[in-house]
This record gives C-alpha cells, structure tokens and sequence, in this order.
C-alpha cells in the first residue's frame, strides 16, 4: 500500500515538473523557502515569548521571596485571616539589638493587640533576664494594650523565667510554669573587668580627662575609688528595691515569705507557685486547652530588625560578640 502511495506521489511531482516552466518551477521553490523561513521565524518568536515569560515570572518569584524575607528581617508578620490565639516566645537575652529586644517585641504585640482575628496573646517565656531598660518598654506596651483592647494576655514559662523576663510575665493575666521551670532570680547584678594588670603588663597607660571623679565611672582601665565603689553598689541597690516593688505591687497578697524572696533565688514550678511567684503549674498547651478551647493557635517569632540583608547577616555576629563581651560592661542588668 505504501509503495503504491510513493509511486502516485513520484507521478505527480514528475507531471508537475512537465507542466511548470523553469520560471515558474523557480517561484515555486521561492515560495516554499519563504513559507519555511517564516514558519521558522513564527516558532521562533514563540520560544523567545515563552522565554520572556518564563524570565518575568521567576523575576517576580524571586522579588516576592525577597520582599518576603526583607519584610521579615523589618519584623513585619502577616496576621491570621481568622480567629487564632497568637503565641509570641521571648526567648534569649533581653538585650538591644536581640530577637527578645522592645525593638523586635513591641511592634508585633502591638499589631496583634490590633488585630480582630487574634483573641488573645500567650506570652511562651524562656529567658534569663536582661536589660531592665528593655523589659520596662515591653511591659508599658503590654499594660497599655492590654486595657485599651481588652484582650487576656497568658504566660507559658518554659526553662527559664528570671530577672527581666519574670517582670514581663508580672504584666499579664495568668503566669504558668512547668515542673522544671526556674523562676525568681528576683534583683539586679552588675559585672565588669579590671584590666589594670594588661595594661601594666604591656606598659600602657590611659590618658583620661573628665568633668568629675564619677564620670570615669565604668573605666576598666583605671582603678576604682571608694566613691565610685559606694555610686556604683547604691545604682544596683536601687534598681533591685524598684524590682522588688513591682513584684510586691503585681502580686500582693499571693506573696508568702519575706526578705529571701529578694535574694536573687530561683525556684522550681511548684515551690515558685507555693511561694506566690506565679499562679499555676501548666505548660503551653494546658493553657491552650484551659483558656482558648476549640481555637487555634499560631505562633508569632519577634526578630531583630535589620535595615538590610547584610545587616542582617552581621547583626547575629555582632549580637554573638556582644554576648561574649556582656560581662565586661557595666550594666546593670536582671
């Protein structure tokens, strides 16, 4: 069947060729290269508009993802489209410049605060403390937004809960704490270096000019007179006593015990509850399941925020460095 096919197609093309002139056999084969150089050129600018295409939208892809991550590293969130319980952990150093900084916190307490679809905030709390600068910042913003929104704010501690991170949990409706949650560390501490010996070792001396005898106060370099001694422990004493008297205002009567609930003690869950530090032993989900039944929850990551992508990337170096180096400052801290 198919030779017969090939033989009819041979006898046309041969009868064509019989009827057709050369010129007129010519345009023929003109006509048919043009038809092939313009369907080559159609597949052409098809592909080249698929590639276009194709281009623009990983273009957009990768600027969406950017976008994204960039909007990240400035702590913004996206907020739930329907009614959660938003869970924010505080977790680390309460320091500047840290994911548990007022700078990092506040903005996105404050738009959950704002949001309709969130019907309340547990705060999920593992830290050591830190800077009381910080952690008075996040508690004015918590105290505020908690009587103009009137939203219940809970406290699930988890490993940790002393110093600065026990007064931001004083700011909420509920404190819970598991059985193995350390929590009090209740006063203030400030550490520094003498490096006097390094730089007598080397030969080195500091030229220093001040207005004042305690303006040089936090000088590692210079040795400490009696004075500065006295300023420096009457600083710490002072922010321990107004520690202390936010603990007492806070909690009131559910304080049992005295003067070594000031000690800088911590406490295990049910010792820490016995002694009024906090309400309840529980964990993140009991208080879920206890507070916010048949809601769901979604957790909300504070993070430093970083004015760009390397800043971003330098920032966790820096804060490393920082956290090294805390001890050779004073700073009073909690």
């Amino acid at each position: 069947m198919s030779e017969r096919n090939t033989d009819e197609r041979t006898t046309k093309a041969s009868d064509l060729q019989d009827t057709l002139t050369p010129h007129d056999l010519r345009q023929e084969v003109a006509s048919g290269l043009i038809l092939d150089i313009l369907q080559e050129r159609r597949s052409e600018r098809r592909w080249k508009r698929i590639r276009r295409i194709t281009t623009a939208v990983l273009v957009l892809m990768g600027a969406v993802i950017y976008g994204a991550s960039y909007a990240g590293m400035l702590g913004y969130r996206a907020l739930p489209v329907k009614d959660t319980v938003a869970v924010v952990p505080i977790t680390g150093a309460i320091a500047r410049g840290a994911p548990a900084s007022a700078d990092a916190v506040n903005p996105l307490l404050k738009r959950l605060f704002e949001s309709e679809q969130v019907k309340g905030i547990v705060l999920l709390i593992d830290s050591g403390g830190g800077s009381p600068s910080e952690a008075e910042r996040i508690t004015r913003l918590l105290d505020e937004q908690r009587a103009a929104t009137g939203k219940p704010v809970y406290t699930a501690c988890a490993g940790i809960c002393a110093s600065a991170a026990y007064m931001i949990a004083l700011h909420s409706d509920r404190i819970y704490v598991g059985e193995y949650t350390w929590t009090g560390s209740i006063g203030a501490i400030m550490k520094g270096w003498d490096f006097r010996a390094v730089l007598d070792k080397f030969d080195i001396d500091q030229r220093v000019f001040a207005s004042g005898e305690l303006k040089d106060l936090m000088n590692p370099f210079k040795p400490m007179s009696s004075q500065m001694s006295e300023q420096l422990d009457g600083l710490v004493k002072q922010t321990a006593q107004r520690f202390i008297d936010e603990v007492k205002a806070r909690r009131g009567e559910r304080l049992v015990g005295g003067p070594e609930l000031f000690t800088g003690a911590v406490w295990t869950g049910r010792e820490a509850v016995r002694l009024g530090l906090v309400d309840e032993v529980g964990t993140l989900e009991g208080v879920m399941a206890e507070k916010f039944a048949g809601l769901p929850s979604k957790t909300y990551e504070p993070k430093a925020r970083r004015n760009s992508f390397f800043d971003a990337i330098l920032g966790e170096v820096a804060l490393a460095l920082r956290e090294v180096a805390f001890d050779s400052q004073y700073e009073v801290v909690m």
